[in-house]
Order: C-alpha cells, then structure tokens, then sequence
C-alpha cells in the first residue's frame, strides 16, 4: 500500500493518537521543570520526553491499525490461517492477493 493511500484512509486514527501526545510535552515540560528544584529540567531532557511521546503514540497506532487491519481480513475472509494482503495494482484498482 502506498505511504499516500495509508495516511489518506487513517489520518484520523494517527490524529486521534499523536494529538494527545502532542498536548501533553508541555505540561510534561512544566511540571518537570518546576516539580524538581534539585533537578532542572534541561532542553535535551524535554526534547527526550517528548519524542518518547510521540513515538509511543505513533507506535501504539500503527500496531493496533494494522491489527484492525489483519483482524478485519481475516474474518472477513473466514479463515484464521491465510492472511489476506490487499495491494493496488498499476491502475489504483485494489486487489486481494493471497500468500
């Protein structure tokens, strides 16, 4: 699947997981930076927290995307052993090809 067609169809489910994460680093920052009086929070530490988030929050959604993904083809097709791989031929037609 092109990197295109994947963003188009799941935009709202990477928005749904990156935009808390995006909301939080500054609170994270904050409260960091003023919880810690022995420890003030650098701008390399907070830059680490908050790709942490961001990963994380990437990560946990194109887990469970491609697992709606596998778990709706699968049932779909009835059959919990043969995966079912959809992929666009030359016209942008998609098409069901079994491995």
């Amino acid at each position: 699947m092109r990197w295109k067609s994947f963003m188009r169809r799941n935009h709202i489910f990477f928005a749904l997981w990156l935009a808390p994460a995006g909301l939080f680093i500054p609170l994270v920052g904050v409260v960091f930076y003023s919880s810690f009086s022995f420890f003030k929070a650098s701008f390399y530490t907070l830059t680490v927290i908050s790709a942490s988030f961001l990963l994380t929050g990437g990560l946990i959604a194109l887990m469970s995307e491609s697992m709606r993904i596998l778990a709706a083809n699968r049932w779909k097709k009835g059959d919990w052993i043969s995966v079912v791989k959809r992929r666009e031929n030359r016209f942008g037609k998609r098409v069901v090809q079994r491995n």
